[in-house]
């Protein structure tokens, strides 16, 4: 080695950091003798100046020649051989997938996607904080929006399966939302688990998709957007696909009582069908139809809704069909012909209406019960039944909790709830509407 060389090395290790515009002129010096040096080092600090100075497609160019030779020289993984993959993959992630947002078209996300295989394939990528995490993780956010990826849940479960679960970081971080408030997101290993489970599930994967819900269950310490409910959710329908309808029933059940989601009572009715329990589905259909979620996302449900009526109430069950119609039409979704060959009645009908209806659907099937308003707060509140009380929400009053005073008569439904914070299942009084 010449002393041109050494000197650029050493100006090199000085300035790469804090000066990269200065050491560029010595990485090249470096890089030009790099053919007959094979020296790594030297390689590495050239493209981590690239990459400082955003040079990344002359980055990109001196990562493949270096792959290349490290290839067909087998050069054993030490030290500066693994730095030289990690910045590798930080060129490539920066280049392919540093810009994803919400124009970024499909085809380019598939692009990206193959970027990432080729970085799941570098040396060292399964280690704790490897680039490949901080990509993958980044491509999945985004992608996991468009629904026309094709095979989507498998390219999901091929780029989490290379993540090594072990080394993925436990810790939530903070963002600051566009209002100045912040939000707390879930860690790395949760997210892992939250689309490992549903691609497993998607795949029909159902063993595997059981024991990643368990296992996720058992070692996330705090739960974000709700996932402890999907992963049980997950959890209960694998059974049911598995054969089980029982415990599925008895886990789903367990669901509902935390968590008062539309799908949810949509689930446990399809799984009290498929037991030919016709009263218990009726019922958490109604549950189903009546919570406050968009009615545009509960179409299947309210035909299911108006299959179960065409049998006790013709009319009723032409209005589920004629909102459904109404519903399509107004979100310019293709039409349903099966659909429209049930719809016999030119009839008029709205959302609010059948929410009387459920409403008084609900108030037949499950036992009515009277009582008076002990006390009402802003979120919760008592109403006094003989010798007892009963505890409710006041989001569970139909109509203007404001307007709830002691010794107001109402009635009422009272179903299992649970006790988040005394960890027990307990009871509550839900559809609450005063008597006048």
């Amino acid at each position: 080695m010449n002393d041109t060389i050494r000197q650029a090395q050493e100006q090199v290790k000085k300035l790469y950091k804090d000066k990269p515009l200065e050491a560029l002129s010595h990485c090249i010096i470096t890089w030009n003798a790099f053919d007959t040096t094979n020296n790594i080092w030297d390689a590495w600090y050239y493209v981590v100046v690239l990459y400082k100075l955003k040079k990344l497609d002359e980055a990109e160019k001196v990562c493949t020649i270096v792959h290349n030779k490290i290839l067909q020289l087998n050069i054993i993984f030490e030290k500066a051989v693994e730095l030289f993959y990690t910045s590798y993959a930080r060129v490539l992630g920066e280049k392919y997938l540093g810009e994803i947002k919400a124009e970024t078209t499909t085809d380019e996300l598939l692009i990206m996607y193959e970027k990432l295989l080729f970085i799941a394939s570098l040396p060292g990528m399964e280690k704790e904080k490897a680039p490949y995490e901080f990509y993958t993780f980044k491509w999945l956010r985004e992608a996991k929006k468009r629904s026309n990826i094709l095979h989507f849940s498998t390219k999901v479960l091929t780029l989490i399966e290379k993540l090594n679960p072990d080394t993925l970081s436990k810790d939530s971080y903070t963002v600051q939302l566009k209002n100045g408030k912040d939000s707390e997101l879930q860690s790395n290993y949760e997210a892992y688990y939250s689309y490992k489970t549903k691609a497993l599930f998607d795949l029909e994967k159902y063993q595997e998709c059981i024991d990643s819900c368990t296992l996720a269950l058992e070692t996330i310490e705090k739960f974000h957007f709700d996932n402890d409910i999907w992963f049980a959710d997950r959890l209960s329908n694998s059974i049911a696909k598995l054969g089980d309808i029982d415990k599925a029933i008895l886990k789903t059940e367990e669901i509902v009582l935390k968590k008062d989601n539309w799908f949810l009572f949509y689930n446990l009715a399809k799984l009290y069908l498929q037991n030919n329990n016709m009263n218990e589905a009726f019922k958490n259909m109604l549950r189903a139809a009546h919570t406050k979620d968009p009615i545009k996302m509960k179409v299947k449900l309210l035909e299911d809704l108006g299959n179960y009526f065409s049998t006790i109430d013709y009319d009723l069950s032409q209005k589920h069909y004629i909102l459904v119609k109404k519903i399509r039409e107004e979100n310019q979704w293709p039409k349903d012909d099966t659909l429209l060959e049930k719809i016999t009645k030119n009839l008029n009908t709205n959302e609010k209406e059948l929410k009387v209806e459920w409403l008084e659907y609900i108030y037949k099937t499950y036992k009515l019960e009277t009582g008076y308003i002990q006390d009402s707060g802003e979120k919760f509140g008592n109403i006094k039944q003989s010798d007892k009380l009963i505890f409710f929400k006041t989001k569970n009053y139909i109509g203007d909790s404001r307007n709830l005073r002691p010794n107001d008569k109402v009635k009422f439904i009272i179903v299992p709830s649970y006790d988040t914070k005394k960890q027990k299942q307990s009871k509550e009084a839900i559809y609450i509407t005063k008597i006048t």
